[in-house]
């Protein structure tokens, strides 16, 4: 998508050149990664937490 945007926008001006679709695919790529970022955060404090209850479910 990065390259597709560059040949678009090779100066690498403004978003307002971009349609509105086009800009909408990014907001929404920018959205799916900070998601996938907060998921990921989720998934280590999950195994975390399992991990130090089970440490302390032994003693």
């Amino acid at each position: 998508m990065d390259k597709w945007i560059r040949e678009i926008n090779p100066a690498g001006s403004s978003k307002r050149q971009l349609s509105p679709e086009q800009q909408r695919i990014l907001e929404l790529e920018k959205e799916v990664k900070q998601l996938r970022e907060a998921n990921d955060i989720l998934k280590k404090a999950h195994v975390y937490f399992l991990t130090d209850h089970a440490k302390k479910s032994t003693r």
